[in-house]
């Protein structure tokens, strides 16, 4: 499982966007859900996408 750091490091453009009082619970959600290689930074940042969007999180 990859860690809350990694997440952030992998998809750091993905949670910029997203307004401050989500990105935490995008990040846990996400690192809940992800299961790949902790090296696929597109995969998480399009899980986190699509998290983002199933939620209809407000973004910045």
């Amino acid at each position: 499982m990859l860690t809350i750091e990694q997440i952030e490091n992998a998809a750091a453009e993905v949670i910029r966007g997203i307004a401050p009082e989500y990105r935490a619970e995008l990040v846990k959600e996400t690192r809940r859900r992800y299961y790949g290689p902790a090296d696929d930074a597109a995969a998480v940042s399009d899980l986190m996408r699509n998290i983002a969007a199933a939620r209809r999180y407000p973004t910045t």
